[in-house]
């Protein structure tokens, strides 16, 4: 195990498995979970905007 400063929370933790490259995002266990839920989340709401603003379309259609 290789200890590091994580990026997101700053402690240092023992949670990676080797060295990092010097340009590679260091997120322990912890922060890597909720940035993923967080990623998982945001693209959910892009693909509803997404379908509403083509429903929002067709109604604008139907209307005129």
């Amino acid at each position: 195990m290789f200890s590091g400063k994580c990026s997101r929370c700053e402690i240092i933790k023992a949670d990676y498995e080797v060295p990092p490259a010097p340009y590679d995002l260091l997120l322990c266990k912890m922060c890597h979970k909720q940035v993923s839920k967080d990623a998982r989340r945001d693209h959910a709401i892009l693909q509803l905007i997404e379908e509403l603003s083509k429903h929002i379309e067709t109604l604008k259609l139907m209307l005129s």
